[in-house]
């Protein structure tokens, strides 16, 4: 297939419990799924977003492709927990601005810069104010500046995950990171600006992470946007996708998502969820949390929060929703890409889909993303 703005890509989320790839087209202006498929993998295949049995990844990859029949090859993929760091500098010659950007960069990564990936976003125009001080008087000044989203991710990282696409026959054309690809998902049913300051909520297994946004940018509370907590006990629970794979594989065949699958016929959300997640998940380690949370923002700024976005495995856990509503007296939401996607009734089922949104999220955003040579 040739590559160009409009190729649906083959979206890969490389996760520490299964391997997920999506495909979404775009039919008059809206999203539509075209494929959907979950492959378990063999625990410690990748252990806090590192690649720790390649060829499990690799063997799951192509057998995931195979059985979705996905005949695309141009890809994109994610890495987990970059370092992000917001900066003020002063505005400098676009042309200028890539080499301030790396001597900045040397100043507020803790890693060796040379092994490290940089990328950045101009976020606003700013004014900073300079003084200059001299025997006879001091001056004050109002200069020109932008603040700017840096962004580094470990070269061997992404090389690692890049290896796994090309060795699964794959041709990745884009590297975004999971907390972006999620928030490009959650633009599908919310308008981020209009919504103010919102906090994401991610119970996924076995870290989970919070952000908050306002007017859709990040809000540092700390050096990094974000907060992340183990959110289970000493033993983890299983990924609910990974025992959903488990179940519908019978005689060493693993049937795919969108013929015969559960996605078709359904399934009810007992069977989803095993009941001890409910149990080991530490509800009381994350409600402490967002009062942290809720206690540095009002320190940080007037603004109230007008949402919590909940996804990740926790967001099955039954009135874990309402629960956190109650005690926070805020708006709580489970993030459900599928309510602003076209779904086939013949190859999927949407009710289970819907039950399945939170922990589709960053494969459904990959599935968004296309490709501009720009």
């Amino acid at each position: 297939m040739f590559l160009n703005k409009k190729t649906p890509l083959v979206a890969v989320d490389i996760n520490s419990n299964s391997v997920m790839v999506a495909q979404l087209n775009t039919v008059n202006g809206k999203p539509e799924l075209m494929s959907l498929g979950v492959m378990p993998l063999e625990k410690g295949s990748v252990v806090s977003g590192v690649i720790g049995k390649p060829s499990k990844v690799i063997d799951a990859l192509r057998l995931l492709l195979k059985t979705e029949k996905i005949k695309c090859r141009h890809a994109v993929t994610s890495v987990w927990d970059p370092i992000i760091r917001k900066i003020k500098m002063p505005t400098v010659p676009e042309k200028e601005l890539p080499k301030k950007i790396y001597e900045l960069a040397e100043q507020h990564i803790p890693f060796d810069i040379k092994k490290m990936l940089i990328d950045y976003k101009i976020t606003e125009q700013a004014q900073i104010e300079k003084n200059e001080e001299s025997l006879s008087e001091k001056k004050y000044f109002i200069q020109e500046a932008m603040e700017v989203l840096l962004v580094a991710i470990s070269k061997e990282i992404v090389n690692d995950r890049l290896d796994i696409l090309i060795e699964a026959g794959l041709n990745p054309v884009i590297v975004d990171m999971d907390i972006f690809a999620s928030i490009n998902a959650l633009k599908l049913i919310r308008d981020l600006p209009a919504t103010g300051l919102v906090v994401l909520l991610d119970l996924a297994n076995p870290v989970s992470r919070i952000n908050i946004l306002s007017n859709s940018n990040f809000l540092f509370l700390q050096d990094d946007p974000a907060i992340i907590f183990s959110s289970y006990g000493d033993e983890p629970p299983p990924n609910p996708l990974l025992a959903l794979s488990k179940k519908i594989k019978k005689n060493n065949i693993i049937k795919n998502l969108n013929e015969d699958s559960f996605l078709q016929k359904g399934i009810s959300e007992k069977q989803l969820l095993d009941e001890e997640i409910a149990e080991k998940l530490f509800i009381d380690g994350v409600l402490e949390k967002m009062e942290t949370i809720f206690t540095l923002i009002d320190q940080k700024t007037s603004e109230q929060i007008e949402h919590i976005f909940l996804f990740g495995d926790g967001a099955l856990i039954s009135d874990l929703d309402s629960m956190l509503a109650d005690h926070f007296s805020t708006r709580v939401e489970i993030v459900n890409p599928f309510k602003s996607i076209s779904v086939s009734s013949k190859h999927f089922n949407l009710e289970t889909l819907n039950r399945l949104g939170p922990l589709l999220t960053t494969v459904v955003g990959l599935a968004l993303r296309r490709f501009n040579y720009n």
